[in-house]
């Protein structure tokens, strides 16, 4: 069975309360990161264009972050944003908090590590951000410092459907 947190996060209870999940789609990708007794949080972004790229900027970066990232070119202004927007959104899901903090609060180095967080993260401070290149588009997962030890795999689709054709779902296809 499922519950939720306050701002929408979905946990399993019972006895596989133990396993936490999260999920991320954009388009034809999805994500899904899965952990034993430690909070996780995965995003991923088909990386599209963005009209207004430097108002975004400007509402979701630090003051420091928003500057370096305006002095590049348009192309890596793109692609910090991605890269810096499903790390925050990675952690932010590990959290379980959603969008409900003010993003500029937040700072993650380029290297995963949390910089400055708002006082509600203060439990997730300690939490890395990894990139997840090998993905090829924008994605990130957050993890515990207790999980040192973490892989992606990438799994054709039929594989995956197998996991929803379940006598649970009556032999039929939920994705």
């Amino acid at each position: 069975m499922f519950t939720y947190g306050p701002y929408g996060k979905p946990a399993l209870t019972g006895a596989d309360a133990v396993w936490k999940f999260n999920m991320a789609h954009s388009q034809h990708i999805g994500l899904i990161a899965v952990s034993r007794d430690i909070e996780i949080g995965v995003d991923v972004e088909i990386d599209r264009p963005i009209p207004d790229l430097a108002g975004l900027i400007a509402l979701c970066f630090s003051n420091q972050q928003r500057n370096a990232c305006l002095t590049r070119s348009k192309p890596q202004q793109l692609l910090e944003f991605y890269r810096t927007w499903t790390c925050k959104e990675a952690l932010l899901k590990a959290s379980g908090e959603g969008l409900q903090i003010d993003l500029p609060d937040l700072e993650i180095g380029e290297d995963g590590t949390v910089l400055r967080w708002p006082a509600k993260l203060q439990a997730y401070s300690r939490y890395r951000v990894y990139p997840l290149p090998q993905i090829k588009i924008p994605a990130a997962l957050a993890l515990g410092p207790e999980l040192t030890d973490w892989q992606c795999e990438e799994f054709p689709l039929h594989a995956l459907e197998r996991l929803f054709d379940h006598d649970v779902n009556r032999g039929k296809l939920y994705v």
